[in-house]
């Protein structure tokens, strides 16, 4: 029981900081840039190592300046959040020329709440497993067990 609690509160403590780590980055992105008019130039697809296809937009800066200042990047999702040819309210910063939508800063954000919660959830379950209350499934039936995958089943 106590190296399961102490896996659950690590896990928890993990999900923790990569949450934060998130909303730190997001946060920055958003004092360092400025709202800016997005063009989706294009949808790049590509298979990852589960042979899943992951989209990863191509956005172009909606200006005058030719050549138009694009910016590759970001977040890659098995789903796409915008369509080739969408002009979209986004953030661009021009220091570092990173170009982002509102969507997907909104998307960040939220995900980044999501796993501080489950962060917080699971270390205050290894707490009250390690004073003797029994192990409950932690939410969306995460399982964390010595030698396998994180997975989101049993």
């Amino acid at each position: 029981m106590l190296w399961t609690s102490l896996k659950r509160m690590l896990f928890g403590l993990l999900l923790l900081a990569v949450g934060l780590f998130m909303a730190t980055q997001n946060t920055a992105f958003i004092a360092t840039s400025t709202p800016a008019k997005l063009i989706v130039m294009q949808i790049d697809s590509r298979r990852n190592t589960d042979n899943r296809v992951i989209y990863t937009p191509v956005f172009g800066l909606v200006t005058e300046i030719r050549p138009r200042p694009t910016y590759k990047g970001g977040l890659s999702a098995s789903f796409s959040f915008h369509r080739t040819g969408d002009v979209v309210p986004g953030r661009y910063d021009a220091e570092t020329g990173r170009m982002q939508s509102d969507v997907i800063t909104e998307f960040t954000r939220w995900f980044a709440r999501l796993l501080q919660v489950l962060g917080v959830i699971a270390f205050v379950q290894g707490i009250r497993m390690r004073f003797g209350a029994p192990e409950m499934p932690l939410p969306f039936l995460l399982r964390v067990r010595m030698g396998s995958r994180f997975t989101l089943w049993r």
